[in-house]
């Protein structure tokens, strides 16, 4: 006799069976006719003596039941799956045999048309994951196998593979600073118009010195990272904190920005940001220890100041006690001017295995093509 454990709902119904040929109906409300129509049946199959139940399901297609008066003899046959999800097995078996055969293109588009047929059946979603992570589809990958732990919270199989997939995703994106170099694909002939262009780019009527390649970059990270909290350490004229504020607000992320500088902004006010006034040379002046213990996590640090090593070297040191794995911090202008570039040289072998350059981001357009040369920053564990 072929079951499977579970349970299954019946149509406005529960059948509860007190032995193997037995049951009774109890519909959730008085019944108008003597016969039900189920699709999907709950059984408890043992006997009534006994301390608990075994909880088996079966499937059957439009099976009438005849009732008398909520008591009906019915004799409990094999499991039968359905068409679908036969044919979505025999799907997952081809997918099998194709990766044997190392056909993992043809693998994936098994197991996605399984998916799509029956996504109910345990580890379909892990093989789109193995398929995926065939073909270096990471990100798809993981998201695969999170779908199989959803539906299959205790998949072993599914929860080993996501560690893998973590794994990789680490090792792709964070690199050894010791392994990278400070030159940028961006040359001088490219950076002079663009440096110059920044400066008369406004968002929504204020000035706002972002170059291309970081007003691409920051909303990636901001979707990624999805902070609770942005320290913005040189604010300017407010309009890269109003900026970033409306682009958290897009994405339905609950943050908030405390953007400092040595002259408070005035001219702009949002619901998500603080405009504060002080030194990224004296943090602790204003965001002390136990501010920060008080406010939300993600951390998103930036130092975007007077681009003096003395400044940040000073955010760098000020904040790594207080950030946790995972949280970023972003040194910007290293393109165009040294002292960024100088205390992160130094700030990174001191704190070797705790902070690493996330080149997800400082190379997605090209080797360092940003402003902020290996200066996003990922905490590690």
């Amino acid at each position: 006799m072929a079951l499977r454990q579970g349970e299954f709902r019946a149509n406005q119904a529960k059948v509860s069976f007190v032995s193997m040929r037995w049951h009774q109906y109890l519909p959730s409300q008085p019944a108008d006719s003597t016969r039900v129509r189920l699709s999907r049946v709950t059984f408890y199959a043992g006997d009534t003596t006994s301390s608990g139940f075994t909880c088996w399901d079966a499937t059957f297609a439009s099976t009438d039941l005849s009732t008398v008066r909520g008591i009906s003899q019915f004799e409990l046959g094999p499991w039968h799956a359905s068409s679908a999800e036969k044919q979505a097995r025999d799907l997952i078996d081809q997918a099998h045999e194709s990766l044997m055969r190392k056909q993992g293109l043809l693998a994936l588009r098994l197991a996605e048309e399984a998916t799509r047929m029956f996504p109910e059946i345990a580890g379909v979603h892990a093989l789109r994951a193995q398929c995926l992570t065939g073909i270096g589809r990471l990100a798809d990958a993981m998201a695969a196998v999170n779908e199989e732990l959803r539906t299959h919270p205790v998949s072993a199989e599914a929860l080993q593979m996501r560690n893998l997939i973590a794994r990789e995703l680490g090792r792709q994106r964070v690199e050894s600073s010791r392994a990278r170099q400070w030159q940028s694909i961006v040359n001088q002939e490219l950076k002079a118009p663009i440096e110059a262009a920044t400066h008369r780019y406004k968002y929504r009527g204020h000035a706002m010195v972002k170059n291309p390649f970081d007003m691409a970059l920051y909303p990636l990270l901001l979707w990624n990272l999805k902070p609770a909290t942005v320290f913005e350490i040189g604010s300017y004229n407010g309009a890269s904190a109003l900026w970033m504020a409306d682009i958290l607000g897009t994405y339905g992320v609950d943050a908030h920005i405390r953007s400092l500088d040595v002259v408070k902004v005035t001219a702009i006010q949002h619901p998500r940001v603080t405009f504060l006034e002080g030194s990224g040379r004296a943090l602790a002046d204003v965001f002390p220890a136990d501010m920060l213990g008080s406010c939300p996590r993600p951390f998103l640090v930036i130092d975007d100041a007077d681009h003096s090593y003395e400044t940040s070297k000073a955010v760098l040191e000020y904040f790594h006690p207080h950030m946790r794995a995972g949280e970023y911090i972003v040194v910007e202008d290293g393109l165009t001017a040294s002292g960024p570039r100088r205390a992160l040289a130094e700030f990174l072998p001191a704190h070797s295995g705790q902070w690493a350059v996330d080149s997800h981001y400082c190379d997605f357009f090209g080797y360092n093509a940003t402003w902020c040369v290996n200066g996003f920053l990922r905490r590690l564990e």
